[in-house]
């Protein structure tokens, strides 16, 4: 899985991270497979999300695994998709989408 977290940055100063907006949310997007379990779980939320308030959205193919996690119930977005044979395009795509 991939897992891109996004800050919001004050427009007049972009070029230097300490520039954060105090009042901005920031956003971790996981896209791919879930792996790793609930112990990878609840550290995510433990470690990265809760830390920075973050909103959580995820972009991983439906399964029953996912119905069930503690991700998908903290996650304030889920779009699920068919599982691609190969991830690379779909993350091209999304990469191409924010400019990277």
């Amino acid at each position: 899985c991939v897992c891109l977290c996004v800050r919001p940055v004050n427009a007049s100063h972009t070029r230097h991270a300490r520039n954060v907006t105090r009042g901005g949310r920031t956003l971790v997007a996981l896209i791919g497979q879930i792996r790793g379990g609930e112990l990878a779980e609840r550290s995510l939320i433990q470690h990265v999300l809760k830390p920075n308030q973050a909103d959580l959205v995820l972009m991983v193919p439906k399964t029953a695994s996912l119905l069930n996690s503690s991700l998908a119930a903290r996650a304030r977005y889920v779009w699920t998709l068919r599982e691609p044979e190969n991830w690379k395009q779909p993350i091209a795509a999304i990469a191409q989408a924010l400019g990277a």
